[in-house]
C-alpha cells in the first residue's frame, strides 16, 4: 500500500527493504542544511564569547592573573 502511494506522489518515502526501513522525511536542500548549521554555529560562538567574558570578570573580581 505505502509503495502504491509512493509511485503515485501521494506521499513521499523512501524505503530500504533489506533493512525494513521507511523514512517519510523528504532530503532537505544543502543550502537550507548550511544555512540552520551556520545559524548554530553562530550561536555557539556566542556562548563561548559569553562565558570567556564571565571568566575573565571572576579573574578580576578575585585577582586571579
Amino acid at each position: 500500500m505505502v509503495s502504491e502511494l509512493v509511485s503515485s506522489k501521494s506521499i513521499y518515502a523512501r524505503m530500504d527493504r533489506p533493512l525494513g526501513i521507511v523514512v517519510f522525511e523528504r532530503p532537505r536542500p544543502a543550502t537550507e542544511v548550511l544555512s540552520d548549521w551556520g545559524h548554530d554555529l553562530e550561536e555557539v560562538l556566542t556562548l563561548i564569547e559569553k562565558t570567556s567574558h564571565l571568566i575573565q570578570k571572576e579573574y578580576m573580581v578575585h585577582g586571579i592573573a
